[in-house]
């Protein structure tokens, strides 16, 4: 048991409780998934060497996390594995890019349109944190959303109805999109056993239109994530 985690134990003594970490779909090693992953799939090795988070690190690291969680509690540790979290407040803007440029007539975006995606509305998740607190569950659970497949250009056309025009440049880098093919089997995760607790499904097209009115409501600032609007205009030209 790594030191820290020992000192943690120590402290707590028999003053256990349910622990419910919130982990990520990004622990699951992505080059041995199958056409779908479950909770049973392969995981990446844990990475302890850093915390510096890149694309590559932030999986191997969340496991490190769910390691020293079950080191911990034991059964008493329920892992969560959210996809990417989105709707009202999500200051990380990754679904608002979407719903802005879709709201404009004419979006840039990458040319993989048929790419999977995956998202959970920020409120389903945080029911089935409650759910798992409640029921007492362990285990680990994916969280992730909708009910049925998606693909980057279907998400567009929900955030609203504009033209799409496909880029070539490989190097801009768009809101909930991975660097390349190779991540796909990330998005094709299943939230089977989580439903089954009772995690609700929003509709995306309700997410959409409550972030696009918390959007509206912070004063629509500028963004965090993806091409700027000059920077989406030369990339239109």
């Amino acid at each position: 048991m790594p030191r820290h985690v020992a000192q943690v134990a120590d402290a707590l003594g028999d003053h256990r409780g349910r622990y419910v970490l919130i982990s990520t779909g990004m622990v699951y090693d992505r080059l041995l998934a199958g056409e779908e992953i479950t909770e049973g799939s392969p995981l990446l090795p844990a990475h302890r060497a850093s915390e510096v988070i890149t694309d590559d690190s932030y999986g191997p690291l969340k496991v490190a996390c769910e390691q020293d969680a079950q080191l911990l509690f034991g059964d008493r540790a329920t892992m969560v594995r959210p996809g990417w979290v989105v709707g009202p407040h999500d200051h990380s803007d990754q679904l608002t890019y979407w719903i802005r440029g879709a709201s404009g007539g004419t979006v840039a975006a990458p040319k993989r349109l048929d790419r999977p995606i995956q998202v959970v509305d920020v409120r389903d998740l945080a029911r089935l944190v409650v759910l798992l607190v409640e029921q007492d569950l362990t285990g680990a659970y994916n969280a992730v959303g909708p009910a049925a497949a998606l693909t980057l250009g279907e998400l567009i056309r929900i955030c609203g109805d504009a033209q799409v025009i496909s880029v070539e440049d490989d190097s801009v880098e768009f809101p909930l999109c991975l660097p390349d093919a190779s991540w796909d089997a990330l998005f094709r995760i299943s939230a089977a056993a989580a439903r089954a607790v009772g995690m609700p499904q929003t509709p995306l097209a309700k997410t959409i239109a409550d972030t696009q009115a918390w959007d509206v409501q912070r004063g629509r600032p500028d963004l965090v994530v993806g091409p700027t609007e000059s920077e989406q205009q030369a990339l239109l030209s």
